[in-house]
């Protein structure tokens, strides 16, 4: 994912530490509301910048997102476990039933149920099981039963509809990604707009209070600095996951 944003000398927050540094700005910018007001920002403003801290701070996390993606999938896995270790099951018991040379054995011989594919171990499941319900007579010896079928096709379908699930979780994930990033660029850009204005404040005033605006501290922080060389615009690339956000001092 690609965002713009405002950047000079490439340091970076992350997502956790926007939060901080955004919550800090905030009292600084009610601290010094009045001024900003002369300036054009309304306590409105102040406010519309405040819930987004909020909106961000609520989002949930990649953390959070990648869990559940990450339970669905085991979750998947196991299902899986579960149909290779039927297939053997059903396979085992048919060759005790069926002479080698009776083609109702054909269907019962996979090779290394173990290595299936998900499509594989789905197609093969339910066709052992709905076949060996139909012949359930054939295995009455080996004690095997049609509630036994059932819930060997139970559990394909269920398997069946995991992958549905995973790759949900996936959309889910990489959205609320995406969103995460779009509000955390918002809540930046707002923030270093108002510590522009609160640099212009004070840049003739007081330089302890110019100091206070400044968005990152070990960077040059002389009231020399002129706003055009922290201003310049960039291609912020989080295709990696880093979890950071650019910003300048």
């Amino acid at each position: 994912m690609k965002l713009k944003n405002v950047n000079k000398n490439g340091y970076s927050f992350t997502v956790a530490e926007l939060i901080i540094k955004a919550n800090i700005m905030r009292s600084l910018f009610r601290r010094d509301e009045q001024k900003f007001a002369l300036l054009g920002v309304k306590a409105e403003d102040l406010m519309s910048y405040e819930q987004k801290i909020t909106e961000l701070e609520r989002l949930p996390s990649d953390l959070e997102m990648e869990t559940f993606k990450m339970t669905a999938t085991q979750s998947k896995r196991n299902l899986a476990d579960s149909l290779k270790a039927d297939i053997k099951r059903l396979s085992f018991m048919a060759k005790l039933v069926y002479q080698v040379d009776n083609l109702k054995l054909r269907p019962y011989f996979i090779e290394a149920p173990s290595e299936l594919t998900d499509m594989e171990l789905s197609y093969h499941s339910d066709i052992l099981a709905r076949t060996s319900k139909r012949n359930i007579a054939d295995f009455v010896s080996v004690n095997l039963t049609e509630a036994d079928c059932d819930e060997i096709i139970a559990r394909q379908v269920a398997f069946k509809e995991s992958f549905i699930d995973v790759n949900e979780q996936v959309v889910l994930r990489d959205s609320a990604t995406e969103n995460r990033w779009l509000v955390a660029n918002e809540v930046y850009k707002q923030m270093a707009q108002y510590c522009e204005i609160g640099k212009f404040i004070w840049e003739s005033v007081s330089e302890a209070s110019y100091n206070d605006y400044v968005l990152y501290p070990n960077s040059s922080s002389s009231t020399s600095n002129s706003a055009d060389d922290e201003t310049p615009e960039v291609i912020v690339d989080d295709t990696q996951g880093d979890g950071s956000i650019p910003f300048n001092g």
